[in-house]
């Protein structure tokens, strides 16, 4: 499932999972961000990290609880791997997974990184 149609319904789907306190957050960007990495199969860059780091400040001047914020960040990850698994080729798979993990995990760092420095 991709293109406008995918995206809303995995927004939807991290939505679901979180609640809806979550459609304060940027779940688009971050799926496309998450997308990118994995389709590249490498880490999110600095200006991800620094634009993720950001809003996680923004979140916390706007109460937002941090674990909100992670929880949606997460959930944005496996919602987008149970989107990606079947059509990545298997010879592929753990390079795929290994990048979404590594920019999950990027991105966490930046939120809090975000979130403790407001």
């Amino acid at each position: 499932m991709t293109g406008a149609a995918g995206e809303q319904g995995a927004v939807g789907a991290v939505v679901a999972d979180v609640g809806r306190e979550a459609e304060r957050l940027d779940i688009d960007g971050w799926l496309d961000a998450l997308r990118r990495a994995a389709a590249d199969r490498d880490r999110l860059g600095q200006p991800t990290r620094a634009g993720l780091a950001t809003q996680a400040a923004r979140a916390a001047g706007e109460g937002i609880p941090l674990p909100l914020l992670v929880d949606t960040w997460l959930t944005s990850g496996w919602v987008l791997w149970n989107q990606l698994a079947g059509g990545v080729p298997t010879p592929d798979v753990r390079k795929v997974a290994g990048a979404l993990l590594r920019a999950l995990d990027d991105g966490a760092q930046a939120l809090a990184e975000g979130y403790v420095r407001e």
